[in-house]
C-alpha cells in the first residue's frame, strides 16, 4: 500500500468519525507557474489537518509502514502539540485512530 492509498483510507474513516468535525488534505512543493517557482503549503505541515468536536486541532503525517516524519515534520508535529493540538505520523486507519481517538 502506498502513501496516497492510506491517505484516502484514513480520509474516508475521517468523514465517518463522528468527532471530526472538518478534515482536508493538504498540499505543499513547489510548481511552476509562469516561468517562475511557487511554493506551496507550509513546510512541515501534515498531510490531513482537521478539528474535532470542542475545536482541537489535528494533524496527521501520513507516511508508508516503516517510514518516519523528516526532522522539520516532527518539529511542526512538536510544536503543534506543545500548544495543544493533537498531532503525530501515521501509517494507517488504525495508527490515525489512535492519535484523535475511536468514535464512541
Amino acid at each position: 500500500m502506498n502513501e496516497s492509498d492510506i491517505q484516502s483510507a484514513i480520509m474516508t474513516a475521517l468523514t465517518e468519525h463522528p468527532g471530526v468535525v472538518w478534515a482536508m488534505v493538504t498540499t505543499t512543493g513547489r510548481v511552476k507557474a509562469k516561468g517562475y517557482w511557487v511554493s506551496l503549503g507550509i513546510p512541515g505541515l501534515p498531510d490531513i489537518v482537521g478539528m474535532l468536536e470542542g475545536g482541537t486541532s489535528f494533524g496527521l503525517e501520513v507516511k508508508k509502514p516503516g517510514a518516519r516524519p523528516t526532522e522539520l515534520q516532527a518539529e511542526f508535529i512538536a510544536l503543534c502539540t506543545a500548544h495543544g493540538g493533537i498531532y503525530g505520523w501515521v501509517d494507517s486507519v488504525d495508527s490515525a485512530l489512535d492519535i484523535i481517538g475511536r468514535p464512541a
